[in-house]
């Protein structure tokens, strides 16, 4: 099993990176050991998968409606750590024009595009200040072409602030984790986390 930030891309083929997820290969799910919360925040909605024993996984999404065109943008985490932007668009979009995410001034310029019969994904690295930046901002527009047609949505940046604000560890956590530990005489050597280090500048490096 796989996330759905990470099962969509797997079937356009590779995008040079894997996306995190919640389920260890190899590892057997029991009935009842995996949840996901889907919470919504204005434009974006917060997904977030679990399986009992296991980390949480989150990521965020919004999708945009425009003149019988629909495109979805997803900010996730790779599997090594790195916070990445997955912006879906309609199949038959112009791959070697990619997509231009605007916002705040700000131009992010994602080519080539990844197509399949289904789908075209651009993809582009997104750090902390990127996030704020972007949880500032009402609006966003995504531009890309199919065919001879350009195409253009604005996309509502609403509530991205608060659906990532919410994933941050609560004060009382963050004052517990900070209280130095005695450690026992006899205590065990700790094991070495087996989840990717997030990345430095990673807006997901503080989600709890």
């Amino acid at each position: 099993m796989t996330t759905q930030a990470a099962r969509e891309p797997s079937q356009i083929g590779s995008l040079g990176f894997e996306w995190a997820s919640v389920f260890q290969p190899g590892a057997q799910v029991a009935p009842g050991d995996y949840t996901r919360t889907i919470r919504p925040f204005l434009d974006w909605t917060q997904i977030c998968d679990t399986v009992q024993g296991g980390r949480r996984l989150c990521y965020l999404e919004t999708v945009a409606r425009e003149a019988g065109t629909m495109l979805s943008w997803r900010i996730a985490m790779t599997k090594d750590g790195r916070s990445m932007a997955l912006v879906i668009l309609p199949p038959g979009s112009n791959s070697d024009d990619g997509a231009t995410v605007e916002f705040g001034g700000l131009a992010r310029v994602a080519k080539p595009l990844t197509c399949d019969k289904l789908v075209c994904v651009a993809t582009f690295p997104v750090d902390g200040p990127t996030v704020g930046l972007l949880a500032r901002e009402p609006s966003a527009t995504i531009s890309f072409r199919r065919g001879a047609q350009p195409v253009r949505l604005t996309v509502g940046l609403r509530g991205m602030g608060q659906a990532l604000s919410d994933l941050m560890p609560r004060p009382e956590a963050a004052q517990r984790q900070a209280t130095p530990r005695v450690a026992a005489r006899n205590a065990a050597p700790k094991r070495a986390n087996a989840n990717p280090a997030k990345a430095a500048g990673s807006p997901w490096e503080t989600m709890r």
